[in-house]
């Protein structure tokens, strides 16, 4: 009998255990929550008119545990002439636009009855045009530092709306040492040009987000125009008779020094060295007759000079003529190669012993 009412008791308790699961996992079934939609009508449009249209796309919408059943558009903000066209479905037109900002919404309902709304911009207005004129060259009449500069002027650029928000320049290709003095400027100046071939854009930009772009090229032009010498001018020379130079190690040279300084109108004050260095041999000649040309103590050219001053002297003086090429020189921070296939100088004069002067003629192009 006892044990009877002991099984009877454990049969009770696990019916009663098992009721408790089951009421306790329909109350879990009872309680699951439906998620709302997401609502996604897009990212920000720019309308250029004269088009009036825009397309409005809901479709990237989403809902995480179920589906979307209904679409609704309707305008939240802007000139109320527009007119939505398939206002309950993903996608729809937004039509009569002008000029201005809209804000369009849109609702999303799920199978659960539960909704999220969300909002598009979108910006109607002209563009704006840019204009930064013809292209340009700049001649390099000389390749004294710092370099060339250049103005770029956006100033022609219109907008229909008059609602210009930004400019913006940037250099699209040629060499790469230049720079802006103020690169969202309509008009700016750029700096730091060199012999070559730059092009310069300039985007503007308006108020509702439309913008567009204008181009120009400036060239620096490579040839350097140089400047012409026919040129009279007096000297003084010192001729030094075995004379020691000790650089390093001492040795022993014939040495004669000329200089003039003449001013020329239209360049400056122009100095001119030559130095011939020759065999101290009483009758030898061999030399090195080295030229410089120093304009305004700034820009400079050299090279060497077909002359035998020594000679000349140890002869008494008189008539001489030669030419002089030019190597090296400031014209080549413009062009490397501007002395490699220019044309020789002339020199003529007459050199007087008595007085240690000479006359000096100079004709050609000389590039600084």
């Amino acid at each position: 009998m006892k044990q009877s009412a002991k099984s009877f008791g454990f049969l009770v308790l696990a019916i009663i255990f098992f009721i408790t699961c089951k009421k306790s996992n329909v109350e879990s079934d009872t309680t699951s929550v439906n998620s709302p939609p997401v609502a996604n009508p897009g990212l920000t449009q720019s309308v250029e008119l004269p088009t009036d249209s825009t397309n409005l796309d809901g479709t990237a919408s989403s809902d995480p545990d179920g589906a979307i059943t209904e679409w609704r558009w309707s305008q939240v903000s802007g000139p109320a002439s527009a007119n939505i066209i398939k206002a309950n479905s993903a996608r729809a037109v937004a039509k009569k636009l002008v000029m201005g900002f809209y804000i369009f919404e849109l609702q999303v309902k799920d199978n659960g009855g539960l909704t999220k709304t969300n909002v598009v911009r979108v910006n109607v207005g002209h563009k704006p045009i840019a204009r930064v004129g013809s292209d340009t060259t700049i001649m390099a009449i000389s390749c004294s530092l710092p370099s060339l500069s250049a103005t770029l002027d956006g100033s022609a650029t219109s907008d229909a709306d008059n609602d210009i928000d930004s400019y913006s320049w940037h250099q699209i290709s040629g060499p790469r040492q230049t720079g802006f003095i103020n690169d969202h400027a309509a008009i700016t100046t750029v700096n730091g040009l060199r012999v070559g071939r730059y092009r310069f854009e300039l985007m503007v930009s308006d108020a509702v987000g439309l913008f567009s772009r204008d181009t120009i090229t400036v060239t620096v032009d490579s040839s350097l125009s140089g400047s012409d010498l026919d040129l009279n001018t007096n000297g003084a020379f010192i001729f030094f008779d075995n004379k020691e130079a000790c650089p390093w190690d001492c040795y022993y040279q014939d040495e004669t020094i000329i200089s003039a300084t003449p001013n020329i109108p239209s360049l400056g004050a122009l100095n001119i060295n030559i130095m011939e260095s020759a065999d101290t041999a009483q009758l030898s000649y061999s030399n090195d007759c080295a030229v410089s040309f120093r304009l305004n103590n700034n820009l400079y050219a050299s090279g060497h000079a077909s002359l035998n001053l020594k000679k000349l002297i140890q002869q008494g003086g008189g008539d001489f003529s030669g030419t002089i090429l030019l190597t090296s020189g400031s014209a080549q921070n413009c062009n490397h190669d501007i002395f490699a296939n220019s044309a020789p100088l002339t020199i003529t004069g007459n050199l007087d012993v008595a007085t240690q002067t000479m006359s000096i003629h100079l004709k050609g192009k000389i590039f600084f």
